[in-house]
C-alpha cells in the first residue's frame, strides 16, 4: 500500500475527488441527478486507444467513423485521463472508481477484491443481469462480480457475437448492464497490413504524400524532423534495444496501429447496432472509452505501461443517452475513476457512496467552470523510477522519486518536450501540485506486485504480450 495513514491519503483525495460535499467548480454527488430505469447499459473499453488517434479529437485519418457520428449525438470529453497505462489496474480503476494505490491491482494478472464495491455489485443489487466480454484472459482476475464472463484471445467482432448472443438470450425486457472489451488496438504489432488495407485520410484534408503526411505525424508525436533525404537519428524505443532507423518504419508503426483502429471502431458499430435492437425504444446508457494510449514512438517509446505522458494516459470517453441527451463537449480535465459514479448514478437502490465523482452535472450542462487534478501513477510500482503525475487546468506535474521532478505547460506543450521545472510563472502550480504529491508515501512498503501463482495459461499470455519475461 501506498501510505500507513489514511488520513494523508484523504487529504490527497480531497483536491481529486471530494467525497464529503460538491466542492465549487466539482460536478456535484450522483444522488441529485435524476436519470431514467435503464433497460441496457453499455461499458465499451477499447484497450490502448490515444485520444489522439481518434478522428472525433481532430486526427487526420477517419480512424473513428463510428465514434464520429455517435459523437454528434453524445457528450464528449476532451481531457480523459487514465489512472495508470496498464490494462489489469486501470479497468479496476474503471470498475470501482478508486486509483491503484486504492484497489491494490497494481499490474496485470493481479485480482481485484470481491469485497471493494464495484459497477457489477451495484447494478447486480439493483436487479440487472450483469456480463462481461472480454477480449483477453489475464483480465478474468477483475471480473469475479459479474453474473456472466466469456473471456479469451479472440477478435472484437467475436467478442461482439458472444455480447449479442447473450443480450438475445435474455428474458424480453430484462435490464442489463454489460462491459465489452476490445483488445485489437493493444496487438498492432502482430500482423503485417496489407498495402490495401493501409488506412486514409480524413475526407477534405491533404493528399496522401508520404512527406507530408511524415511532417504532421512528426510534430504530433515529437518525433525526429527529418526530411526524406537527410540522415535518420536512430534512437531506440523498447527495453529489447530495437532501434529505429528510418521514417518509413515509423509511418509503417502508425498505419499497422490506425488500421487496428479502424477495426475495433467497425466492431463498436455493429455491437452498437446489434443491441440497439434488443433494446429497441426502452431507455439505455452508452460509456465508450479507453484503459490507456500507447507510445508509438513519441519520446522515444512505443508502449504504455512505463511512462506517463499524455500518449499513454489521455484517453477518448464519451457518453451517449437513449433518451438523447444535448450534444455537447467537455473541456475540463475528468479521470477514469470518475466513470463508476457516472454508470451507477441512476439506479435504485444506490450504490454505497464513491470515492470518486459521478460526471452527470458535466454531462447535463449543469456545471460550468470544472476544474480538477486527475492523479496517475507509472507501472511497475515500487522501483527507484516511480513516477507519479497530477494534470490541472492544462499544466501537469511529474513528481519522480528518484530523479528529477518535471513540469508541462500543456497548453504551448502538448507532446510534453519542454519540461520547465523552474519557470516563475509555474510556482503555485507547482507548489499545490508537489505538497499533494508528498502527501502521499511513495515507500509502497507491503505492496504486493508478485504474480507467480497466476495459472500457467494467464501467465503464458502476459509473457507473450512482453508483459512477464
Amino acid at each position: 500500500m501506498l501510505s500507513n495513514h489514511p488520513l494523508l491519503v484523504l487529504a490527497f483525495l480531497a483536491a481529486c475527488s471530494p467525497t464529503e460535499q460538491a466542492q465549487e467548480g466539482s460536478p456535484e454527488t450522483a444522488t441529485t441527478v435524476e436519470l431514467p430505469a435503464y433497460r441496457g447499459v453499455v461499458l465499451v473499453t477499447i484497450d490502448t486507444l490515444r485520444a489522439d488517434h481518434v478522428s472525433l479529437h481532430g486526427y487526420l485519418r477517419e480512424t473513428t467513423p463510428f465514434l464520429d457520428e455517435l459523437a454528434e449525438r453524445s457528450v464528449v470529453f476532451e481531457n480523459a485521463q487514465a489512472s495508470m497505462p496498464f490494462t489489469g489496474p486501470s479497468h479496476s480503476s474503471i470498475l470501482t472508481g478508486l486509483h491503484p494505490f486504492q484497489h491494490k491491482v497494481m499490474v496485470n494478472g493481479q485480482s481485484l477484491s470481491p469485497k471493494i464495491p464495484n459497477v457489477a455489485m451495484a447494478f447486480r443489487d439493483a436487479g440487472y443481469r450483469t456480463s462481461a466480454f472480454v477480449s483477453t484472459s489475464f483480465l478474468r482476475s477483475v471480473t469475479k462480480s459479474f453474473d456472466e464472463v466469456s473471456l479469451g484471445k479472440r477478435t472484437g467482432r467475436a467478442t461482439v457475437k458472444q455480447a449479442v448472443q447473450w443480450a438475445e438470450e435474455l428474458e424480453p425486457g430484462t435490464p442489463f448492464f454489460m462491459w465489452v472489451h476490445l483488445f485489437n488496438v493493444h496487438e498492432w504489432e502482430v500482423e503485417k497490413l496489407k498495402k490495401e488495407r493501409r488506412p486514409e485520410l480524413a475526407e477534405g484534408s491533404f493528399p496522401l504524400d508520404p512527406d507530408a503526411w511524415y511532417d504532421y505525424l512528426a510534430r504530433h508525436h515529437g518525433w525526429p524532423m527529418v526530411q526524406a533525404t537527410d540522415p535518420f537519428p536512430e534512437f531506440s524505443w523498447d527495453s529489447n534495444g530495437r532501434v529505429i532507423t528510418s521514417r518509413e518504419i515509423l509511418l509503417e508503426t502508425v498505419d499497422l496501429y490506425d488500421a487496428r483502429v479502424q477495426y475495433v471502431d467497425a466492431s463498436v458499430r455493429l455491437l452498437f447496432n446489434k443491441l440497439g435492437q434488443v433494446i429497441g425504444e426502452d431507455p439505455a446508457l452508452w460509456l465508450i472509452t479507453s484503459d490507456h494510449g500507447e507510445g508509438l514512438g513519441s519520446h522515444n517509446y512505443k508502449g504504455h505501461s512505463g511512462k506517463i505522458f499524455q500518449e499513454q494516459l489521455h484517453v477518448p470517453l464519451l457518453v451517449f443517452q437513449q433518451p438523447a441527451l444535448t450534444p455537447r463537449r467537455v473541456s475540463g480535465v475528468v479521470s477514469l475513476v470518475d466513470v463508476a459514479p457516472t454508470l451507477t448514478a441512476g439506479l435504485d437502490p444506490q450504490p454505497p457512496a464513491w470515492e470518486s465523482l459521478s460526471l452527470w452535472p458535466l454531462i447535463l450542462g449543469e456545471q460550468s467552470g470544472f476544474s480538477r487534478p486527475a492523479f496517475a501513477q507509472r507501472s511497475p510500482v515500487g522501483s527507484a523510477g516511480d513516477v507519479f503525475a497530477l494534470i490541472h487546468e492544462g499544466q501537469k506535474y511529474l513528481y519522480r522519486a528518484k530523479h528529477q521532478d518535471a513540469f508541462y505547460d500543456l497548453t504551448t506543450d502538448p507532446q510534453e518536450l519542454s519540461s520547465n521545472i523552474d519557470a516563475p510563472d509555474a510556482e503555485a502550480t507547482r507548489s499545490m501540485l508537489h505538497a499533494q504529491l508528498k502527501a502521499l508515501d511513495w515507500s509502497v512498503g507491503g505492496q504486493d506486485t508478485d504474480i507467480s501463482d497466476l495459472p500457467e495459461d494467464i501467465l503464458q499470455e502476459l509473457k507473450a504480450l512482453g508483459y512477464v519475461e
